[in-house]
């Protein structure tokens, strides 16, 4: 079932989009919509579907990890098993490890705080 929005559901999503921990009270006046208002339409966009949840993005940088790199990989006898295999090491942050199927087996998110830190990282995925 398609959802109409409208122009305040558009303007209210936007918001929530950015600024989902805000009171409820905030968001509805910088959307120009009462309080009851905003609360009865976010209500209906969690019911729906529409929004699924909420998230927090974090500023890795204030934490020293200044590089970020994608990496594919493509490994013999692909398995869960292999990908929790790839460990953490000192400086490396590695954020998403997921399974693929087509053309890559594996893909990572991965951020450091230097450069020679990805290399030490990448030398351990070769005993995969």
């Amino acid at each position: 079932m398609e959802i109409k929005l409208d122009k305040i559901d558009q303007k209210l999503l936007s918001y929530l989009f950015h600024n989902f921990r805000e009171p409820i009270t905030k968001i509805a006046k910088q959307c120009h919509i009462s309080r009851e208002q905003a609360e009865y339409r976010i209500k209906k966009y969690e019911n729906s579907g529409l929004i699924k949840g909420y998230f927090t993005l974090f500023n890795l940088h204030s934490l020293g990890y200044t590089k970020n790199y994608i990496i594919k990989l493509r490994v013999k006898n692909p398995n869960r098993e292999k990908l929790s295999q790839i460990n953490p090491q000192k400086n490396v942050l590695t954020l998403t490890r997921v399974q693929c199927y087509g053309e890559w087996d594996y893909g990572l998110t991965v951020f450091t705080k230097e450069k020679t830190n990805i290399l030490d990282f990448i030398s351990q995925l070769y005993d995969l």
